[in-house]
């Protein structure tokens, strides 16, 4: 998988509490051309996706906290203006305790045509109940790239 520091949402950013917790980072798409001709087409070809990696598991101690991630857009960068949900991935306890584990990758894809329609800034939040707590790296990539993923030990080299 290609990352890029431009395209990095968060970076072993805790989530904890209720929420909604939103991303560190949001991705601008750019300026418009002109005003009202919507921005830049972004992933065309090939569909995106935020790739959510889990550096901290998903707190389940108990039995009822509950997890939501969702891709979300906004008309600013802090993500808190006129924000849209494009997409929401929830957890149930059960669900969370096996797949939002350490090294666990989350792959959350921005639905085709949504950024059509976009406005400028793209990110996502977490949110949950119960005080759920979790810990998160996150990036902007194309779903073809994810299937490439491959993590490796520190200091092994790969020719």
């Amino acid at each position: 998988m290609f990352l890029d520091v431009q395209t990095q949402l968060s970076n072993a950013q805790a989530f904890t509490g209720n929420g909604p917790n939103l991303s560190t980072f949001s991705y601008d798409l750019g300026a418009e051309l002109r005003t009202g001709s919507g921005f830049p087409e972004v992933g065309r070809g090939n569909p995106l996706c935020i790739a959510v990696a889990v550096t901290v598991a998903a707190k389940v101690s108990g039995t009822t906290e509950t997890y939501q991630f969702d891709v979300i857009q906004a008309t600013d960068a802090g993500l808190t203006t006129s924000v849209d949900i494009l997409a929401s991935y929830p957890f149930t306890n059960a669900l969370a305790a096996t797949s939002l584990v350490a090294g666990a990758l989350l792959v959350m894809a921005i639905p085709p045509g949504s950024l059509a329609t976009a406005k400028r800034y793209l990110g996502y939040q977490e949110s949950g109940t119960n005080t759920p707590t979790i810990t998160c790296t996150a990036w902007i990539t194309s779903m073809d790239q994810v299937q490439k993923f491959r993590a490796y030990a520190t200091n092994i080299i790969i020719l």
